[in-house]
């Protein structure tokens, strides 16, 4: 275990209170792993507060951002409240990257519809560049957060909220990469 490990402190921000069976699980585990591994991890649950669905989902992700700046943390992983980690050493394997904003291979049960992001990785590709990804699970080095201001997330009002967001991101100097070697579903 490095110097590094031991001066880690991550922040798991839940994004709604009402957890699909196994996620709670899921996240518990992993955070497991973390302290194990010398990284202080807490679990912050924002509870709904949405006018109507989605109109303030960007307000609940702020709330969190903010709390893990405001409580030193060095990283934030949000996370949806349907998404289910797998693998337990799926936080500590993305702090370990040493990257400013990442996003973990999103695995479905379900055949896909839908684009989850640009480009498109297969699973086990290792760590690539994106220009977006859905905010299913996202993780930040909280001096990402920093550069990115208190309102790191904006109601857009739109079908392609993450693709704006994320180039929001790329014009304030934050890059993303996809880890997929680690993975939610």
């Amino acid at each position: 275990m490095t110097n590094k490990a031991n001066k880690e402190r991550l922040l798991i921000g839940c994004v709604g209170d009402r957890f699909m069976p196994g996620v709670k699980g899921s996240i518990a585990e992993a955070a497991l792993v973390c302290e194990e591994h010398g990284i202080h991890t807490e679990i912050k649950v924002q509870p709904p507060i949405t006018v109507m669905p989605y109109f303030g989902l960007a307000t609940m992700r702020n709330r969190l951002c903010m709390a893990a700046v405001e409580d030193n943390f060095t990283h934030l992983a949000l996370l949806d409240n349907d998404v289910l980690i797998e693998g337990s050493y799926a936080f500590r394997a993305m702090i370990q990257e040493d990257i400013g904003l990442q996003v973990p291979f999103l695995k479905q049960q379900f055949q896909k519809h839908i684009k989850l992001g640009d480009p498109e990785f297969e699973w086990d590709y290792g760590i690539n560049r994106i220009k977006w990804a859905v905010l299913s699970c996202i993780m930040f080095q909280v001096d990402a957060l920093r550069k990115l201001g208190p309102s790191v997330f904006l109601d857009t009002f739109c079908y392609c909220e993450e693709e704006t967001m994320f180039q929001r991101w790329r014009l304030l100097g934050v890059d993303a990469y996809q880890n997929t070697d680690v993975s939610v579903t």
